[in-house]
């Protein structure tokens, strides 16, 4: 059995920005290339982690509340640290947290921190 969830995502969306952590490139032992790539934008719902937390928590981390503060739910395949801007939220997070449902579903669920070190409008 699998579960098409991409519908009901996109019915339930608001607009937010994803930035993939650039891809470093080691190099006589340094590092180069930190920062973010491109912006994506997408239409998927990010929930405030006080309403997801009670409804969530035992399928994204096995009934164990952790320290985030927003819910993505998402059929993209995004890695730790991925940055998203929130509108509807007015926040900058990232990803610190991932649940991985494609085995049944095109569902990732996201655990998201508020990141106050970047200001929504750079893509930093």
């Amino acid at each position: 059995m699998y579960i098409d969830v991409s519908g009901m995502l996109s019915s339930y969306g608001t607009d937010i920005t994803i930035y993939k952590p650039a891809t470093a490139e080691r190099v006589g032992g340094f590092t180069f290339g930190s920062g973010y790539g491109d912006p994506e934008s997408r239409h998927e719902p990010v929930l405030p982690a006080n309403t997801a937390k009670s409804i969530l928590a035992a399928y994204v981390s096995g009934g164990q509340v952790e320290d985030y503060d927003f819910v993505w739910l998402s059929t993209g395949n995004y890695p730790m640290g991925t940055k998203v801007d929130a509108k509807k939220q007015g926040q900058s997070c990232k990803v610190v947290g991932i649940a991985n449902y494609t085995d049944y579903s095109d569902l990732y669920i996201y655990e998201l921190k508020g990141d106050s070190q970047h200001d929504q409008s750079s893509g930093d």
